[in-house]
């Protein structure tokens, strides 16, 4: 629904990020007509008197009625399995005043920086209009990594820039499963145990669209860079796992592969739910095909699924549709509902 862009970054005396004293909230084309917001929430007079902060808001307020943006742009997932089709593309936004013409490029390199892919578009933009430019990228099979990047130019000048990865799962090598036997976990031979936390990204604490709040595995709500600070934090905790969950209509993406490879880089292991269903309404169909378009057998990261996070028996009316298998219960351990 919207881009968030960090203007400014606070860090603490280590270097590590604490926040951002300052973003840019530029609204899609169904929030707010398409508004911009600079949000700078910061309560120093002396700040703003600088400068440099003063040439820094001049700009940027020139930046926002310029009006010309990426609203997103990319490929659709951040991790790959290799050898498939995956659509590359961006979202253009005119919130200015005037019709623009502008050029959108997007550059696909290899660890090493070669370019594997390119490809380019001309656009042209009346005033508050979207319009959207795709194709689609074949994903070798070889390497590990790529860097993707969408430029946006305009009057021969950069104006935007978004960049991501897309990495390539694969199984590894030598694969260190945790087992369960004689009621404990064991790992390389020896017991483990699970010491972790119930995970959700630390960018869910003040979203206001529960949807997304819920569902942050979904392509709208995820986002890598805010993970992986949150699972560096969950390490320097001394955790050694997490316990998510997916929704089988988050499916569509592979937002849950680039979580795992994220977890098996920091040597954490996964507790995964399976939504939706418990085992008193098993879903097995929708449990089944997260496992397998996910390759969930494959990947070591995962140690267990949980089948029912949060299960409730619900009110009378829908406790009811049990009540054929209780009385089958009673005649079979009381002889009649009487006894």
């Amino acid at each position: 629904p919207q881009r968030y862009v960090s203007a400014l970054e606070a860090l603490d005396g280590s270097g590590k990020w604490c926040g951002a004293p300052a973003a840019l909230f530029i609204n899609g084309p169904d929030a707010r007509r398409g508004g911009i917001v600079l949000s700078a929430p910061i309560n120093d007079a002396a700040f703003f008197q600088n400068e440099t902060i003063k040439d820094w808001l001049s700009s940027a307020a020139l930046r926002m009625l310029d009006g010309l943006f990426l609203f997103e742009g990319g490929a659709k997932d951040y991790a790959a399995f290799g050898g498939e089709t995956m659509p590359v593309g961006a979202t253009i936004m005119n919130a200015g005043a005037t019709a623009r013409s502008a050029q959108v490029l997007i550059d696909i390199a290899d660890r090493d920086g070669a370019v594997v892919y390119h490809d380019q578009w001309d656009v042209s933009l009346q005033p508050r209009e979207t319009k959207t430019v795709q194709s689609q990228w074949s994903v070798g099979a070889m390497g590990d990594a790529f860097k993707v990047k969408v430029t946006l130019k305009g009057e021969d000048r950069s104006l935007d820039q978004l960049e991501h990865d897309v990495r390539l799962w694969r199984p590894s090598e030598e694969q260190q499963f945790v087992v369960a036997r004689d009621g404990d976990f064991f790992l390389d031979g020896r017991k483990w145990y699970p010491f972790g936390v119930n995970y959700m990204p630390s960018s869910g604490i003040a979203r206001e669209d529960n949807r997304l709040f819920e569902q942050w595995l979904s392509s709208p709500a995820y986002d890598p860079a805010i993970i992986e600070r949150d699972l560096d934090d969950v390490v320097a905790l001394g955790f050694n796992m997490i316990s998510v969950f997916i929704n089988h209509e988050n499916n569509d993406s592979r937002n849950l592969v680039d979580l795992l490879m994220r977890c098996r880089d920091k040597g954490l292991r996964v507790n995964l739910s399976l939504r939706p269903g418990t085992p008193i309404d098993f879903r097995w169909e929708e449990m089944r095909e997260i496992i397998e378009s996910n390759r969930l057998a494959e990947n070591e990261t995962v140690f267990a699924y949980d089948l029912a996070w949060e299960p409730k028996w619900e009110g009378h009316g829908k406790r009811r549709r049990h009540d054929a298998e209780w009385r089958r219960w009673i005649v079979a351990r009381y002889g009649s509902l009487e006894a």
